[in-house]
């Protein structure tokens, strides 16, 4: 066979194959043999030199030779491809060659085509674009319970191998699998409403392939709408990557078969980056193609036809004084870059309510497309490739601020909007029924189950030395009867003096069958959203006076929300915005249940008077 057969040979059974084979083996197979004795190779080092020969070979034959002359070298680093002559033109039969055929070919010496495609952006990506999926799971990979090796904390080993993964992102086969599970739903939204659309937000979780899908989408401009892009990037690192990206991408086969060689190089620096296309596309514009500048660096007076912000602000800004500093440059500078015809859009991850992009969506009016990782109860969540349910779950138990705001993008300021943090005293001891005064109840029914319905909640709060604290409570969507069940289960396990219920949907009625045998059952009347309200706002200065108090350690029962009712708790008081009503991320039916206890209990709550010792006034002597 000749050297291209023998090559493709050895591709087939080194990455194709499994299991692989060895060089020892290949040389078997191909009788290899040392050219100056004559004897087989045998040995695994020789064999890969004559591998390396052979590719070293083949790139010769398909490079073609270049004239240069020593005195016309120049010895300036140029990165821009030079127009060939008309008489060294060449003419590929690019469709029918393999991609390290084309490779071969130096960039530049193919004419853009100039090539526009009918597909729509989720068959264009999947012809177009190439990825590495060695960071997907792999559902192949199943850990049987007998490989976990436990550490003395509880923690467990998980084996990991390498070899379970490098094979995937050589292997077509498995690349075009893992190009399927990416044809996800999610994703063509963003692409739809980034593309579509003159004006868009895209709030997705971090992770889930949005940065990916963006930079494909700014390939395709480049490659057939043949207007000036502009990205504003967090910083210059990430402007280089980006950029980096796209060049190779623009630079691969698969891309080069169908539209040539479009661009003519790139220029990397701190104060911004640019890409230019050949000299063979004409272009009328005085912004490149492509520039990639911080929100910092970018220069006024330029006219984008695409401005997109690319995650630009990655931490929550110390103050409000540095939003508004942001803002006022914002409008200052990219306000004047926009006409009618335009298009702005980002990408964004929020860490504060009162951030930059709040006043994006407030004041700016741009339309946002929000998609979360998963809802308050752990049910429904986003599939993706590189995350299970599991994991997913884990790390909002374990952190449920840090997932709110980075996977659901429910902006949880550490300070508190409303409350503050350091207000929030928690306990951990439950204390003895000897110290309590008195037990009460109290429930915040909610029609609905989908996710955007309101949760029910029943707090128990007990009277201990003068201070409201809740010592036990679920929330969570029930049905009704599954909410008078819950009512029974806590009368029975505390003795409660009374327990309040606002009088909505019938439970009134529902209640006198069903518990009629407990006489403590009080109906709460003061429902009107004003009201509701009123009464968690007046819940602050009782947290500041240290009235009110939680125990850390309530048990979060199976049925409500697997965070607990404490977790629960604390994300809707450091997220609760004054006098807005909750929405699907932002919750206060806890918070209800706690302004329902203070209206009631606020007669018994009092401040420990200190003693007052009398001194007897000092005596003058002499």
């Amino acid at each position: 066979m000749n050297d291209l057969e023998e090559y493709e040979f050895i591709f087939e059974r080194i990455h194709n194959r499994k299991p692989k084979w060895t060089f020892e083996e290949i040389s078997k197979t191909l009788k290899w043999t040392n050219k100056r004795t004559g004897e087989p190779l045998t040995d695994r080092k020789s064999a890969q030199k004559r591998y390396r020969r052979l590719c070293n070979s083949l790139n010769k034959q398909y490079k073609p030779a270049q004239k240069i002359k020593k005195k016309e070298a120049s010895t300036k680093v140029d990165r821009e491809s030079k127009p060939l002559d008309k008489d060294k033109k060449k003419e590929y039969d690019l469709l029918n060659m393999t991609d390290i055929e084309i490779q071969a070919i130096p960039y530049g010496e193919i004419e853009p085509t100039l090539y526009k495609s009918d597909m729509n952006n989720d068959d264009w990506i999947d012809q177009f674009m190439v990825y590495n999926y060695t960071m997907d799971i792999n559902p192949d990979l199943e850990i049987k319970d007998d490989e976990l090796e436990q550490d003395d904390y509880g923690n467990f080993f998980i084996p990991y191998s390498v070899d379970d993964f490098t094979y995937q992102s050589i292997d077509p086969e498995i690349v075009k699998a893992h190009k399927k599970k990416w044809r996800l739903k999610y994703l063509s939204q963003l692409s739809d409403a980034l593309w579509n659309y003159s004006r868009a937000m895209g709030l997705l979780p971090r992770g889930y392939g949005k940065t990916e899908r963006v930079i494909a989408l700014f390939i395709r401009w480049i490659l057939e709408v043949f207007l000036p892009l502009m990205v504003i990037t967090p910083k210059a690192t990430h402007s280089a990557k980006i950029l980096s990206k796209i060049e190779r991408a623009i630079k691969h086969p698969s891309i080069r078969r169908y539209y040539g060689d479009v661009i003519s190089g790139t220029s990397y620096s701190k104060d911004g980056m640019i890409l230019k296309y050949s000299d063979k596309i004409a272009w009328h514009h005085l912004d490149y193609p492509l520039e990639l500048y911080t929100f910092k660096s970018a220069k006024e007076g330029a006219h984008p036809a695409w401005l997109h912000f690319e995650d630009v602000f990655q931490q929550e800004a110390k103050s409000i004084d540095v939003t508004i500093s942001l803002i006022t440059e914002f409008e200052n500078k990219f306000i004047p870059m926009l006409s009618a015809t335009s298009k702005f859009t980002l990408t964004a991850t929020r860490y504060g309510v009162t951030d930059f992009y709040n006043y994006l969506i407030k004041i700016q009016k741009i339309p946002v497309l929000h998609i979360r990782a998963m809802d308050d109860d752990n049910v429904e969540w986003l599939a993706c490739p590189r995350f299970t349910k599991h994991y997913l779950t884990e790390w909002k138990d374990k952190n449920p601020d840090s997932f709110e705001t980075q996977m659901n993008n429910n902006p949880i300021p550490p300070q508190g909007l409303y409350f503050q943090l350091s207000d929030w005293k928690p306990i951990t001891l439950i204390p003895s029924p000897v110290t309590v005064s008195g037990y009460y109840g109290f429930l915040d029914p909610a029609e609905g189950l989908s996710d955007s319905a309101d949760n029910s909640a029943i707090r128990i709060v007990a009277i201990v030395d003068g201070k409201s604290l809740t010592v036990d409570g679920i929330v969570g969507k029930f049905k009704q009867d599954e909410l008078l069940d819950w009512m029974e289960f806590f009368q029975k396990k505390y003795k409660m003096y009374e327990f309040h219920v606002e009088k909505l949907f019938g439970l009134g009625v529902t209640l006198s069958h069903k518990l009629n045998h407990f006489n403590n059952i009080r109906y709460y009347t003061r429902t009107q959203p004003k009201a509701k309200h009123m009464r968690i706002k007046a819940l602050r200065g009782f947290y500041r006076r240290g009235l009110i108090r939680i125990v850390k350690t309530i048990e979060a029962y199976e049925g409500g929300l697997k965070m607990g009712f404490y977790k629960q708790s604390r994300l809707e008081y450091l997220s609760y915005e004054a006098d807005k009503d909750s929405s699907a991320s932002r919750k206060d039916d806890c918070l209800d249940t706690e302004g329902m206890a203070l209206d009631i209990l606020a007669p018994y709550l009092y401040v420990e008077k200190k003693k007052i010792v009398d001194i007897e006034p000092m005596r003058i002597i002499g």
